[in-house]
């Protein structure tokens, strides 16, 4: 869980416009800086919750309701749905092609290393459920 200070500091960095306030992308944005990533179902369900323009203390309580929606083994296997074979494994460059969609660039060895630090077998291909299972360990 962030600190209230990282909170602050991400709160006044996203606020663009500096009106006390964040818009929606910059309540998105402030979220994914702090680590939530929320999906687009949370982020509806956290404007329902808290609106869509949050000051810093509606900020903070969205960051501490986002944190309780800890994603489930199931939720993370279906992200990774559309990178899994039909028998229920993933290989690197699928891993690859997977945080590529998330804005970022990694390299094979960076890749190797989410694949350890997740606690599943270095092999080329991985089974799924066990690596989401090994995610949420993290």
């Amino acid at each position: 869980y962030p600190s209230h200070e990282l909170m602050r500091d991400v709160f006044f960095f996203c606020d663009r416009n500096a009106d006390g306030v964040l818009s929606r992308s910059e309540f998105l944005e402030a979220l994914d800086t702090v680590g939530m990533f929320p999906s687009p179902e949370d982020m509806e369900k956290l404007y329902a919750e808290h609106g869509e323009e949050p000051d810093l203390q509606t900020f903070r309580a969205a960051v501490f309701a986002q944190s309780l929606r800890r994603m489930s083994v199931a939720d993370v296997r279906k992200q990774l749905n559309m990178f899994t074979k039909l028998d229920g494994t993933m290989d690197s460059a699928a891993l690859k092609a997977l945080v590529s969609t998330m804005g970022d660039v990694c390299n094979a060895g960076e890749v190797q290393g989410i694949v350890k630090l997740a606690g599943a077998d270095a092999a080329p291909q991985f089974p799924v459920q066990e690596f989401a299972s090994s995610l949420l360990r993290i």
